[in-house]
């Protein structure tokens, strides 16, 4: 797994059956997905959540930002029997990895496994978090925004993928904002807030996956895989931030340790 080698080249350099290989990561993942997922990639509260707008308004000038969202094509072979379920808009079979960060490009909620034909909109909309926003029980109580005495709710911030809804914010169109200075405003701020899901899936692609051109077996490895990725580079992130590394970290090797 570390290594990124095929279950093929892997069963003829420690001379076992590639069937077993299979079995083995399979289970070691299931097991460091279920014991890590707890630690590192917690729900955040609705406290979490103010921190996080904070830190988006000081680091890239949008106001009450919770998260932003957005969603990646992890390329697939086609499953036997599938027919077209995950065959997506850039021609080739995915499964699609829909991810909310903060300010500093952390994964803070994460949906995997939805069918690479389905749209971001889509998948979110049957998320957990969407029935949350409906009921009112997820964001925090609107606030002010700073400097100004306007009192506005909290938002993720996504691309013209995404609906236009209470609590979701998306850039205006071409041509509404093609002869209006306030809407490319607007629209230049989003994007650069945007951008930090762009950056968190380069990294992850680039430092997890390692190989991001080659085709993954889904069903051999399910989406386990993804996401203990993803949980490792929670890991990393944590690790390097300081304050609740030696917390985290003795949590992490009390799990590892009794897997």
């Amino acid at each position: 797994m570390a290594t990124g080698e095929s279950f093929r080249s892997l069963a003829f350099a420690f001379r076992i059956s590639q069937s077993y290989i299979t079995r083995i990561v399979r289970l070691v993942l299931k097991s460091l997905s279920n014991r890590l997922t707890p630690i590192l990639l917690p729900s955040p509260t609705k406290n979490d959540m103010v921190e996080i707008s904070k830190e988006f308004w000081e680091k890239w000038n949008f106001l009450n930002c919770a998260g932003a969202i957005d969603g990646k094509h992890i390329r697939i072979f086609s499953p036997k029997n599938s027919e077209s379920l995950f065959f997506n808009y850039k021609d080739f079979f995915s499964i699609v990895l829909l991810a909310i960060v903060d300010a500093n490009c952390k994964f803070i909620y994460v949906d995997i496994g939805s069918y690479g034909k389905e749209g971001d909109s889509g998948i979110f909309t049957k998320s957990k978090i969407t029935e949350q926003m409906k009921n009112g029980d997820y964001f925090p109580p609107n606030a002010k925004v700073p400097n100004s005495d306007k009192i506005l709710p909290y938002v993720f911030i996504g691309n013209e993928a995404f609906r236009l809804v209470p609590h979701m914010m998306r850039p205006y169109s071409k041509i509404e904002s093609r002869n209006d200075s306030e809407k490319k405003k607007f629209n230049y701020r989003l994007s650069r807030a945007r951008r930090t899901t762009e950056n968190s899936f380069g990294l992850l692609s680039q430092e997890k996956f390692g190989a991001e051109t080659r085709d993954l077996h889904i069903h051999r490895i399910n989406t386990t895989k993804i996401s203990t990725r993803i949980i490792q580079g929670k890991s990393d992130q944590l690790l390097k931030n300081n304050s609740k590394t030696s917390a985290v970290d003795q949590r992490v090797s009390e799990v590892l340790t009794s897997i």
